[in-house]
């Protein structure tokens, strides 16, 4: 799915460009605002084609928003920084938030 490509290619960004999950930071703006903020007002202008195209293939939850996808990754990259492999790190957290917790569901999303 273009979207989840997208995301982990954010996420790996974000690793490597440190500081720039601070810049993607959401603090003090309006819940699913990122206009706030020019670095996250051009990344909602690129995610939100692939969201609304995975809203429409069923596989993202509606009501979900680039504001709400960039904040996890914020997360992400944030509790990682300090991991002695934060890519790594990073890249399996992206996986696991995208995959879910419960084996049932993981196994039901790969069938």
């Amino acid at each position: 799915m273009a979207l989840l490509s997208w995301l982990g290619d954010v996420v790996a960004y974000c690793v490597a460009a440190r500081e720039l999950a601070a810049a993607l930071s959401y603090e003090g703006a309006e819940p699913g605002s990122v206009h706030e903020n020019t670095c996250s007002a051009m990344m909602e202008k690129a995610g939100d084609p692939l969201l609304r195209r995975a809203v429409r293939d069923g596989v993202v939850a509606e009501g979900v928003t680039v504001a709400d996808l960039i904040a996890l990754i914020v997360g992400i990259v944030l509790a990682t920084e300090h991991h002695p492999d934060p890519a790594a790190r990073a890249e399996r957290l992206f996986r696991l938030a995208v995959a879910g917790l419960s084996p049932q569901v993981s196994a039901a999303r790969r069938e």
